[in-house]
């Protein structure tokens, strides 16, 4: 894409840009090349998540110089913890994070910025009474997801526990 001197934008080649992103539930690398599916081979793979880890490594040395863990989206995270099974939650701690995440959301709706949100919220927030819709389920579980990640962190910073070492195992 160019810009002409005139500010306007044009599209200099008509092919679209190969791109590729992580699915979170297979952690295969897939996505399209001038239209065609492409799929990470095992090598690749293997790759993907070593810099991944890496990348979480980085963080959490981060988090605990500074207490900021910055790697988006945590669901990326929480499903690497839980395939090396540093993750383990009982039935009664993920009713916890469940419970825990509701009420955060249930915070959330009752602060609208404006008044489209102050009339959308206030009937999601209704919505709660009778059954969590699908879009509010996705949020809560991402909510439950942050919760149990950072607890992790904050539960292995108290231990001092070296997170190179633990995927090395």
């Amino acid at each position: 894409m160019t810009i002409k001197n005139d500010g306007k934008k044009i599209h200099t080649n008509p092919i679209q840009a190969s791109y590729r992103h992580i699915t979170a539930n297979t952690g295969v690398n897939q996505g399209k090349i001038d239209g065609k599916s492409v799929e990470q081979t095992e090598i690749e793979k293997q790759e993907t998540e070593q810099k991944f880890i890496k990348q979480v490594c980085d963080a959490y040395e981060n988090y605990c110089k500074t207490g900021d863990f910055n790697i988006w989206p945590i669901r990326l995270v929480y499903d690497l913890f839980v395939k090396r099974k540093l993750l383990q939650l009982s039935e009664n701690q993920q009713k916890e994070y469940q419970v825990k995440a509701v009420e955060k959301r249930k915070q959330e709706l009752s602060k609208p910025q404006n008044r489209d949100e102050k009339f959308r919220f206030k009937h999601l927030l209704e919505s709660y009474t009778t059954g969590i819709d699908q879009n509010e389920q996705g949020r809560i579980e991402r909510l439950k997801q942050e919760f149990v990640v950072l607890d992790f962190l904050k539960q292995s910073k108290e231990k001092n526990i070296d997170f190179k070492n633990l995927f090395t195992k």
